[in-house]
């Protein structure tokens, strides 16, 4: 993502021609990031534009902090913050966190554990997005709605890592298009 960004700024700040070929050289050395921010987070999708570099500049910040944030993480099973009755509607989930709780704040439940390797390493980037204080958000509307909600973030970090996934691993919000593949 930073380098992403990095090539945005040095392009935003041509002009002319300069800055045409900057943007034709941006829609294909970064045309999957491009398509992925604008998309999993409701924005333009012109990489130049205000509203595109602020959400990404937002999105960027939010993955840093979900880097710079810490706890233990504890297997609770079907107790504590993994007993179902809690949930609505009822139901055991992957995860669970409680950010105002002292260390561990971050619980693995039993289903956590049949899920393949890139639903669990999501599921865990999504209960880190709730330590920095994102929540769950449902329907996805918007770009507010985008930038505070766990699971988007989660998947736009998958996304920017595995340059071939095609699908969401939490079945919410599936790509509205095709992203790129190198």
């Amino acid at each position: 993502m930073w380098a992403f960004e990095a090539a945005i700024d040095a392009a935003n700040q041509l002009d002319g021609a300069g800055k045409a070929g900057a943007l034709t050289t941006l829609r294909k050395n970064f045309a999957r990031d491009i398509a992925i921010i604008a998309d999993k987070l409701r924005t333009n999708s012109d990489p130049l534009s205000k509203e595109f570099r602020s959400t990404l500049a937002s999105a960027r910040q939010l993955v840093q902090n979900n880097g710079d944030a810490t706890s233990s993480i504890i297997d609770e099973g079907t107790v504590g913050r993994c007993e179902g009755s809690q949930y609505s509607p009822p139901g055991v989930p992957f995860a669970a966190t409680t950010r105002s709780a002292p260390d561990p704040r971050v619980s693995v439940c039993t289903p956590f554990f049949a899920q393949n390797d890139d639903m669990q390493r999501d599921c865990i980037t999504h209960e880190f997005f709730h330590l920095v204080g994102l929540a769950d958000v449902r329907p996805i509307t918007s770009t507010a709605d985008a930038l505070n909600d766990a699971n988007t973030l989660a998947q736009v970090v998958a996304y920017m890592h595995d340059r071939k996934r095609t699908r969401d691993s939490s079945g919410f919000d599936q790509p509205r298009i095709v992203y790129p593949s190198p």
